[in-house]
């Protein structure tokens, strides 16, 4: 059988092929930093900037394939008949699950070094095209870069926090932005959201964020810390359910994928 390395080599060329036939918008790209951002949509009709940012375990090879994490904001462009441009961006190295957990989303570091880095894409998309509204979408351990992007200047209209980590303290949100917050009830996060140590967790939890807005996902579950012995079972559903919003199947997702092209078109307006 051929192995994970050929099968993504095979998806990595076929992925340049469609950027080069056009297919792909690959807006920038950077192997040795380990950096990769691909847009969707036309800027000369945009009015409006999606940001989506996606989380733990996110590599260039998650751009490839089938099912590529670029789909979220495809959706949101298709969806708006040229009014809103997006751009799923990965700046960096971002964390991984492993078994020793040596570089793992437990860890607040990595946020911390590319915060800079996606504040200063945003600063460039915004220079570039002040009248767009802008927003971010964050997914999981991306929560944590944006809100650590705001002390660099990476501000925005509007930052949904999907499943998020939330932040690292000492933290304080942007009066000139509008914050949403949504999770499962048993997402995977809760079981440690709020707590940190050092370099290890995160003490602010996105939905004690003042003024955040939570927006319900419609997604099955009952809260974790009510479950006596929580079985493998239970904690396999709330990661797919932590994953799910970044899906863009509105079968899975619909209330967070409406949710969000309604505020993209009333900032679009």
């Amino acid at each position: 059988m051929p192995s994970a390395n050929v099968n993504r080599i095979d998806r990595e060329i076929a992925y340049f092929q469609a950027v080069a036939a056009g297919r792909k918008q690959l807006y920038a790209w950077d192997p040795s930093h380990g950096s990769l951002i691909e847009m969707s949509g036309d800027p000369s009709t945009a009015k409006a900037a999606l940001f989506v940012v996606p989380g733990t375990n996110t590599t260039a090879d998650s751009f490839y394939g089938d099912r590529p994490v670029t789909g979220f904001g495809s959706w949101q462009v298709n969806e708006a008949s040229g009014a809103v441009i997006s751009f799923t961006v990965m700046t960096g190295p971002m964390p991984q699950l492993s078994p020793l957990m040596l570089d793992g989303p437990q860890l607040n570091t990595f946020a911390a070094e590319r915060a800079p880095e996606y504040a200063s894409f945003v600063r460039g998309v915004s220079a570039s095209r002040p009248d767009l509204w802008t927003m971010s979408y964050e997914h999981s351990y991306a929560g944590a870069i944006g809100s650590a992007a705001e002390s660099h200047g990476g501000t925005v209209d509007a930052r949904f926090m999907a499943a998020s980590v939330g932040a690292a303290g000492p933290y304080a949100p942007s009066s000139n932005t509008e914050y949403y917050a949504a999770q499962a009830p048993d997402d995977i996060n809760r079981y440690y959201a709020g707590l940190r140590i050092g370099n290890v967790g995160f003490d602010i939890a996105p939905e004690r964020i003042p003024g955040v807005q939570i927006v319900e996902t419609g997604l099955p579950g009952f809260d974790l810390w009510k479950v006596a012995g929580s079985s493998p079972l239970v904690v396999k559903d709330s990661v797919e359910h932590h994953n799910a919003l970044m899906s863009d199947d509105e079968r899975t997702n619909g209330d967070v994928l409406r949710f969000v092209k309604k505020k993209l078109k009333e900032g679009a307006s």
